[in-house]
């Protein structure tokens, strides 16, 4: 069934926004959490957000090549493979701002689980917010 996006550059504005906003909230706690109060939660926001948004786009990219291999399978392939995927962003957001040494291991991957469930919560105000901005019509 055809479909298409009227406009794909306001829905991924939108995507990104609600990331951006989201992903600041997490440098909030993040800040606290590692006794960092000074750590901007707006930066760090927006690192997470633009390695999400460089590093998906390489991911769904290149799982959308597979995707035409293996069907309706690649659903399922591409969320299971997004979960490392995103720990590791964590770890570098972790890494930048929280814990240059990385030197408290458990605490690092507990927060980068955590996170890495964050960003698949938001990724439903966001997928959603881009549907709607980005008006998506299916024939």
């Amino acid at each position: 069934m055809p479909g298409g996006m009227s406009d794909p550059i306001a829905g991924y504005a939108t995507f990104a926004v609600v990331k951006l906003a989201g992903y600041s909230v997490a440098g909030y706690v993040l800040g606290k959490a590692y006794s960092q109060p000074r750590a901007n939660a707006a930066v760090s926001g927006l690192t997470r957000t633009v390695i999400g948004l460089v590093v998906g786009a390489a991911y769904g990219s290149a799982m959308a090549l597979l995707a035409t291999q293996v069907g309706a399978a690649g659903l399922v392939i591409f969320l299971v493979g997004l979960v490392p995927v995103r720990l590791g962003e964590w770890r570098v957001l972790l890494w930048l701002y929280y814990d240059r040494a990385l030197a408290e291991r458990r605490k690092d991957w507990g927060w980068a689980t955590a996170g890495t469930a964050w960003s698949f919560v938001l990724d439903v105000p966001a997928l959603f917010g881009a549907i709607v901005t980005a008006g998506v019509w299916i024939c």
